[in-house]
């Protein structure tokens, strides 16, 4: 029977789809003093056991308390997810996980990740008694699913092996699964270590569609259920669901939809 598992697990700082400019880096040669996971979606460079070096994207490290951390972009921007996670009982899982510390590793599939961070910090946000309990087990979910998924790694062809079909893939559902972020078709055929002609034939292949027209379905998709929940503000909704634009959110929406976004609420609560 495995040990049991210490539930002295609490939150620091979470951040999902933190984004920073040209000039942010961190270098903290004392550590931050709790254990730090980090997600990088995008290249950028890093300081790790081994040395420094250029990652490839989504690029994770699991920083132990008291050792340095320095990383910064390796462009004009930096995109990230982080938490920083602390109490006796995260030593113990990270032990009993056989999870590598201060080294860049390379989960498959790395989306829950971002998933996992944002049901943390609706717990942290919370001041109920049950918070905390649900808390400590969802960072346990977290370290848990991150050794699986480094597991499954381990078993399969490193990714320059695998076929452009499965990586073409993989940035499919990932793009599908978070179309909030910035994405554009050359930042995806890098991801997927293809030209962007190579991307755009392999992609229509898998989906019959383009991968433009992809990522509005999934961004007007995200912003019909944040319309369905509550009636929001436009300009918020067409935020959070990667709309830089308010004003081209709502024409695209009316469009492809059939009504503004404004109205789409009530219309719902029409149809009920």
């Amino acid at each position: 029977m495995p040990p049991a598992l210490s539930l002295d697990i609490t939150a620091g700082p979470i951040g999902v789809n933190a984004r920073h400019g040209a000039e942010f880096r961190i270098d903290r040669p004392q550590g931050s003093g709790d254990w730090l996971l980090l997600h990088f979606p995008l290249p950028m460079r890093l300081r790790d056991c081994r040395g420094e070096q250029l990652t490839r994207p989504d690029a994770c490290i699991l920083f132990a308390p008291g050792h340095p951390q320095h990383f910064r972009g390796n462009a004009d921007r930096m995109l990230n997810h982080y938490s920083h996670l602390r109490g006796s009982g995260m030593a113990a899982l990270v032990a009993q996980l056989d999870l590598p510390v201060n080294q860049v590793v390379y989960p498959r599939p790395v989306e829950f990740i971002a998933e996992h961070l944002r049901g943390m910090s609706r717990e942290r946000m919370r001041d109920d008694p049950e918070a905390g309990i649900l808390f400590a087990a969802l960072a346990v979910r977290l370290m848990a699913t991150l050794a699986r998924c480094l597991a499954r790694g381990n078993e399969v062809t490193t990714p320059r092996l695998r076929s452009a079909q499965e990586r073409v893939g993989d940035v499919r559902a990932r793009m599908r699964s978070e179309p909030c972020l910035v994405w554009s078709i050359a930042g995806m055929a890098r991801i997927a270590g293809l030209s962007v002609s190579r991307f755009r034939a392999v992609y229509r292949d898998l989906s019959g569609a383009s991968p433009q027209e992809e990522l509005i379905t999934a961004r007007l998709e995200r912003a019909r259920t944040l319309l369905t929940d509550s009636p929001s503000l436009v300009s918020e909704v067409a935020q959070a669901c990667g709309f830089s634009d308010p004003h081209y959110f709502s024409r695209l929406f009316s469009k492809r939809i059939g009504v503004a976004p404004s109205a789409y609420y009530r219309s719902l609560l029409k149809k009920s």
